[in-house]
């Protein structure tokens, strides 16, 4: 067992023992009226655990699991997911191939972490997508659209929201799915230069942004534009959790915001860079329902957590010998973090 103590960012391990007995350490090395802050690290059975900082809480590394999706050079493989039950999570896999579009439902346990295939994979009309561009969340109420069968039209309750650049007319495109491809596809001008989308839903405010290069949109629950915005940087990712919005640019630099609102509806971004390790370039993020925000920095491999304030807490380091250059981060329903690597294994942590 370790403990490390953080004194202004910098953190340094200033006890470690073996004796599993042992329950008590003293910290004599403080001086200075400055702000001390400690996490444990434990090892124990082969398993590593730490807790985060400025907490009592521990994330553990539990399982990885192969799944059965093999990117290929020029696809992108996203996770999202929607509550389940009390004792378990479904994530699906949305894979967008350069010939077909596959969804695979994956079942999580809010216990053990483990990950199970949950029925046979499911092909998604979303071919006309660039598929560097595309990207997916839920949507954060019951919203209804109309869709097209071969027994006719009928609404449906919105499943997926998928958004993307259209490869026929060079547009931003949001598809929302249900049960069929929904008929209310939202188009919009693509800014110059925009090679990628970022999808959010707003789950206390009922309001769904839509990024695109430095444009962001925000629609209501009916699809409907509300007001646009400009952002500081190009987008990679984004993710909107209550009063804050996070962004990872192109360049892997992040940003974070306080939103000023009007009745539900934003009126103002305050952005303002998030101060990282020397190195790090993130291009996938999530937000736990805490508030906690994950990134995923294939570069050192390894995934940096901040709390809902924008203050680091932890790192969690990831297998070296993995690829996760196009992989992907999701927080399933506070109950574990998901990582995939570009080999299609799902890495787990949980609290």
């Amino acid at each position: 067992m370790e403990v490390i103590r953080s004194v202004q960012g910098e953190e340094m391990v200033i006890y470690g023992t073996d004796d599993p007995r042992r329950r008590t350490f003293v910290d004599t090395g403080l001086v200075g009226n400055v702000e001390y802050a400690y996490r444990i690290r434990s090892f124990l059975l082969g398993t590593s655990i730490e807790s985060v900082m400025r907490s009592s809480g521990f994330w553990v590394n539990t399982t990885s699991s192969a799944t059965d999706v093999k990117p290929a050079s020029g696809d992108i493989t996203l996770l999202y997911g929607v509550n389940s039950n009390p004792s378990s999570s479904v994530v699906y896999i949305y894979h967008h191939g350069s010939l077909v579009t596959r969804e695979r439902r994956l079942s999580t346990s809010r216990f053990s972490g483990t990950i199970s295939r949950s029925g046979a994979p499911v092909e998604r009309d979303d071919r006309d997508l660039r598929s560097e561009s595309v990207s997916v969340d839920t949507p954060p109420s019951d919203i209804e659209v109309m869709v097209s069968t071969p027994l006719g039209d009928f609404r449906s309750i919105v499943q997926v929201l998928i958004a993307g650049i259209s490869d026929s007319d060079g547009q931003t495109v949001l598809v929302p799915h249900g049960s069929s491809p929904a008929r209310d596809v939202k188009r919009w001008p693509n800014p110059e230069g925009a090679t990628r989308t970022a999808v959010s839903s707003d789950r206390f405010a009922f309001l769904i942004y839509v990024a695109s290069g430095r444009t962001l949109r925000v629609l209501d629950d009916r699809l409907n534009e509300v007001d646009t915005f400009q952002l500081p940087a190009p987008v990679q990712d984004l993710e909107v959790h209550g009063e804050s919005v996070w962004m990872i640019d192109r360049d892997g630099n992040v940003y974070r915001a306080n939103i000023s609102a009007v009745n539900r509806i934003p009126i103002a971004f305050d952005w303002s860079p998030v101060t990282l390790a020397a190195g790090a370039r993130p291009h996938a993020l999530s937000n736990g329902v805490s508030g906690q925000i994950f990134l995923l920095d294939p570069t050192l491999r390894e995934v940096h957590v901040f709390n809902v304030d924008g203050d680091y807490e932890t790192t969690w380091i990831l297998p070296k010998n993995r690829d996760f250059t196009n992989g992907d981060i999701h927080a399933a329903s506070g109950t574990s973090v998901l990582v995939l690597d570009d080999g299609g294994t799902i890495h787990s942590f949980r609290p």
